[in-house]
């Protein structure tokens, strides 16, 4: 139990944190999305599964505050949940010491990635 209230009051925060905090730090009108790497964090330690669950909570949490289409946010997150750790199974293996692509299609989708990363912030 003392675990959960841990998740619930870091799901809170990053659920606020956006509202009051971020747009403080704002560079050009861009925040960080936390409530996207709290998704991304959970389906990686915990399962996809478990990821798509914590990703549809917080985006129903976040279409209540915001006000905006009901329902995107949450289908967002939710696919985001499900899908991160079916694409990069090995990302946060325990068993593997190093991390690596076992089909093909993922290192394809691993050097678009890495090029698009490359491109916006270089």
């Amino acid at each position: 139990m003392k675990r959960y209230k841990f998740f619930i009051l870091f799901f809170c925060g990053a659920l606020c944190s956006p509202i009051v905090f971020l747009p403080l730090i704002a560079v050009y009108g861009v925040v960080p999305d936390l409530l996207l790497l709290a998704t991304v964090s959970c389906a990686f330690l915990r399962g996809s599964v478990w990821g798509g669950f914590v990703g549809f909570l917080l985006g129903m949490m976040e279409d209540l505050s915001v006000g905006s289409f009901f329902g995107l946010h949450a289908f967002t997150l939710t696919l985001i949940g499900l899908f991160f750790r079916t694409i990069f199974p090995t990302a946060c293996s325990r068993s593997s010491s190093s991390y690596q692509l076992q089909h093909p299609w993922r290192q394809l989708f691993a050097k678009i990635c890495d090029f698009s990363v490359y491109r916006v912030f270089a």
